[in-house]
C-alpha cells in the first residue's frame, strides 16, 4: 500500500512540474476552504488557502523512504497530518498506532492534493470532470482508506456561491472544509478572505491600481472585466467589494494594499438573522401604502410622426408633425375581470362594496363578503331545479350557516377559505357559482363611461339585472368620486337594510325610490404620510382618478363634534388648471398630504368620513 501512495505522490509532482512547465503557475496552488464557524450575524466566509509545491515534494520522498526501508513511517505521518490540519483547522493529531494510519492519513492527504490541483487547474469554478469519469461532479467526499486505529476523519468538497466575486467567477467555486462546516438548510453565499498575491495567482491575469501618490503599493486590483475596490470612508462594514464599475472615489483615502495582508472581499450587504420581524404585521402596517399590480391611469403616446419639405428656386420649408394618441388607463375593476381576481376569496377582503340604502339613500362602503352575504338569497332564486334548492336550503340550514359565515357572525367560526374547503363538493360548487354570478352582474354597476349616471344593482327574486340610474345633477354631485380608478372599485347595490345618519332619517314604511344617494360613509387615509395623519377641517383634499383628473373635497366639522368629518366636493379647485393648482395651491411635497385613498382592507388606519 506504500508503494502505491509513493506511486500516486510521484505522479501528482510530475503533473505539477508540467504545469509549471507550461508557465500556468510558480510555486503554489490554492485552494478553497469553509473558513469561518457560521453564525446568526456574520456572513460566512471561504479562505484562499495557499498549498506550497514543497509540501508534496516533501511528502514524495517520505513516502520513497519509508517504501524503501519497509518501517513505520514516522515522517509520512507527520508531512500528512500537516497537510490537512490547513484544511480541517486541526493542528493536534496525536500519534499513530499501526501502519494502517499512515496509509490512512496519507492517503486522505493526497487524495486533497490531487483533487485540489485539479480545481486550481480550473480557477475553482464549475464541476470538476475527471477523464475516467462520464459525468461532471460537483460534490467529493474524501474519505482515505478508512482502516486504522485512529479517530476517522474526512473532507468534503462541494461547489458552493460567492457573494459579490459570482460576477467575476460566473458560477459556483469548489470549496473544501469538513462535512459540518458547510451551511445545511437553504442558500447561501460565501465571501472570501484571500491574501491579494493569491487572488491574482488564481483568478488573474489582473493587475495592481495605484495613485498618483503613491506608486509602490495599490490601493486596488482590476481583475476578471472587474474590480475589487476598498469600502467607503466610514463604512463600518470593513470589507473589499468587487464590481464590473469602477470606483475611484475612496481610493485616496484607502489603506495600502499589502500582498500578503488578507482582505476579506464580499457583499457590503449582509443578512442578518437575527432580526425578529413578524412578516405578517409589518406587511399590515405597511398595507396603507400599497398599490395594485397591473394597473395603471390614462396616458398618452406618440403614434405617428410625419415629416415633409417643400423647395422651389426662392424658398425652402420643412414640415413636421407629432400625433399623440390617449390609451386609457386601467382600472381595478379592469384588472379583476381581465384576470379572473373576482373568484378568489382573497378578493372578498376588499372594501369595495357599496351598500345603497332604499329607504333613506345614505351609502356605505361594505367588505365584499358582506355585499355577497347580502345578495345570496336573490341569486340563489334564479337557480329552478329541486337539487340546486335543496342544497341551498342545506347552505342555510344550522349545519352551515352560509350568510352569517360570510358576514362573520357565527362563533368560533373558522377562516372563509377553510370552512369553503371543508364543505362537500356539491355545496362548494353552488358557493362559487354564486358568488361568480354575482360579481359579473355588478361588473357593470358604478360610473357609466359617460360620466352622467351611477348605477346601483337591486337583485331581487330572481331578476338580477334591474337597477337604478341615478343622474349626476347637483344633488348627487359627489358620485364621480366612486368612479373606477387604479386605487379602489365600486361594486353598488340597493339594501333593504335601514341606514340612519344625521337627518336622514327612516322613511317607512314601503318609501318610493327618490332618484338620489344623498352621502356616502367610508373610511380615508392619506398613503403618503408615514407618520400620523388626520384630516384638517377646512382644509382641501383630492382623490385621483384613472383619467388623471382630481377630485376636490373640502373637509368640514360640524360644531358639535359627534359627526365624523364631511368631505364636500369643492368645485372652486376643480375650475382652475391642475398646473396652476400644483404650482399655487399645494406647491412641493405638501400637495401629496393632501392626497386621499379609501381604505381597501381591514388592516389600513383610516380616519371615518361622510362624503356628500
Amino acid at each position: 500500500m506504500i508503494s502505491q501512495l509513493a506511486q500516486v505522490a510521484r505522479n501528482l509532482s510530475t503533473a505539477i512540474r508540467t504545469v509549471q512547465d507550461a508557465g500556468f503557475c510558480c510555486n503554489s496552488f490554492t485552494v478553497l476552504r469553509v473558513f469561518t464557524a457560521l453564525s446568526n450575524s456574520a456572513c460566512p466566509e471561504l479562505k484562499l488557502l495557499r498549498v506550497k509545491f514543497a509540501r508534496v515534494e516533501s511528502l514524495v520522498a517520505t513516502l520513497c523512504a519509508t517504501e524503501q526501508r519497509k518501517a513505520w513511517g514516522t515522517g509520512a505521518w507527520t508531512c500528512s497530518c500537516g497537510i490537512l490540519s490547513d484544511i480541517t483547522g486541526e493542528r493536534e493529531f496525536g500519534r499513530f498506532n499501526v501502519i494502517e494510519d499512515v496509509v490512512n492519513r496519507t492517503s486522505l492527504a493526497l487524495q486533497f492534493l490531487c483533487l485540489g490541483f485539479l480545481s486550481y487547474a480550473q480557477a475553482h469554478i464549475g464541476m470538476l470532470h475527471p477523464f475516467f469519469l462520464d459525468t461532471p461532479v460537483r460534490h467529493f467526499a474524501l474519505l482515505g482508506t478508512q482502516t486504522g486505529t485512529t479517530p476517522d476523519l474526512s473532507i468534503e468538497a462541494r461547489l458552493v456561491e460567492l457573494t459579490c466575486l459570482a460576477g467575476m467567477s460566473q458560477g459556483p467555486v469548489l470549496t473544501f472544509g469538513k462535512p459540518g462546516d458547510f451551511v445545511s438548510t437553504g442558500p447561501c453565499k460565501y465571501d472570501v478572505r484571500a491574501c491579494p498575491e493569491d487572488i491574482l495567482d488564481t483568478w488573474g491575469p489582473g493587475e495592481p491600481i495605484f495613485i498618483s501618490t503613491d506608486r509602490y503599493y495599490p490601493r486596488a486590483i482590476k481583475i476578471g472585466s472587474g474590480y475589487i475596490f476598498p469600502p467607503s470612508e466610514g463604512d463600518r462594514i470593513w470589507k473589499y467589494h468587487w464590481s464590473d464599475t469602477p470606483d475611484t472615489a475612496n481610493l485616496i483615502s484607502a489603506p495600502r494594499l499589502m500582498s500578503c495582508s488578507e482582505v476579506v472581499i464580499g457583499s457590503l450587504v449582509k443578512k442578518n438573522a437575527l432580526c425578529k420581524n413578524d412578516e405578517i404585521k409589518c406587511w399590515q402596517d405597511s398595507s396603507g401604502g400599497f398599490g395594485e399590480l397591473g394597473v395603471y391611469n390614462s396616458y398618452s403616446e406618440i403614434c405617428e410622426r410625419q415629416g415633409g419639405f417643400q423647395f422651389g428656386w426662392d424658398h425652402l420649408s420643412i414640415t413636421s408633425n407629432v400625433i399623440w394618441a390617449k390609451r386609457r388607463g386601467r382600472t381595478i375593476k379592469d384588472k379583476t375581470f381581465e384576470a379572473g381576481v373576482y373568484m378568489s376569496l382573497s378578493f372578498l377582503e376588499f372594501y369595495w362594496g357599496v351598500r345603497v340604502s332604499f329607504c333613506t339613500g345614505v351609502a356605505q362602503r361594505v367588505l365584499l363578503r358582506e355585499l355577497v352575504a347580502d345578495l345570496l338569497p336573490a341569486f340563489a332564486e334564479c337557480y329552478p331545479n329541486q337539487t340546486t334548492r335543496a342544497l341551498w336550503a342545506k347552505l342555510l340550514g344550522p349545519e352551515h350557516q352560509v350568510i352569517e359565515r360570510f358576514k362573520r357572525t357565527v362563533s368560533n367560526q373558522v377562516p372563509l377559505p377553510v370552512w369553503l374547503e371543508n364543505l362537500p363538493e356539491d355545496l362548494r360548487k353552488l358557493v362559487r357559482s354564486l358568488i361568480n354570478d354575482i360579481f359579473l352582474t355588478l361588473k357593470d354597476t358604478g360610473l357609466n363611461p359617460d360620466g352622467k349616471h351611477f348605477s346601483v344593482a337591486w337583485p331581487q327574486t330572481g331578476f338580477i339585472n334591474r337597477c337604478f340610474r341615478v343622474s349626476i345633477n347637483e344633488h348627487n354631485r359627489w358620485l364621480p368620486m366612486l368612479a373606477g380608478s387604479a386605487e379602489c372599485a365600486t361594486f353598488a347595490y340597493i339594501s333593504n337594510t335601514c341606514l340612519e345618519m344625521g337627518s336622514f332619517k327612516c322613511r317607512g314604511p314601503n318609501p318610493s325610490w327618490q332618484g338620489r344617494v344623498h352621502l356616502l360613509e367610508t373610511a380615508v387615509h392619506c398613503p403618503a404620510s408615514t407618520d400620523s395623519w388626520a384630516l384638517q377641517p377646512e382644509r382641501a383634499y383630492f382623490f385621483q382618478k384613472v383619467d388623471n383628473t382630481l377630485f376636490w373635497v373640502k373637509a368640514r366639522k360640524e360644531a358639535s363634534g359627534v359627526l365624523p368629518i364631511t368631505l364636500m366636493r369643492d368645485i372652486s379647485i376643480r375650475s382652475l388648471p391642475r398646473d396652476v393648482v400644483a404650482r399655487l395651491v399645494f406647491p412641493d411635497e405638501k400637495r401629496m398630504q393632501r392626497w386621499l385613498r379609501e381604505r381597501d382592507l381591514t388592516c389600513v388606519t383610516a380616519e371615518d368620513v361622510s362624503v356628500l
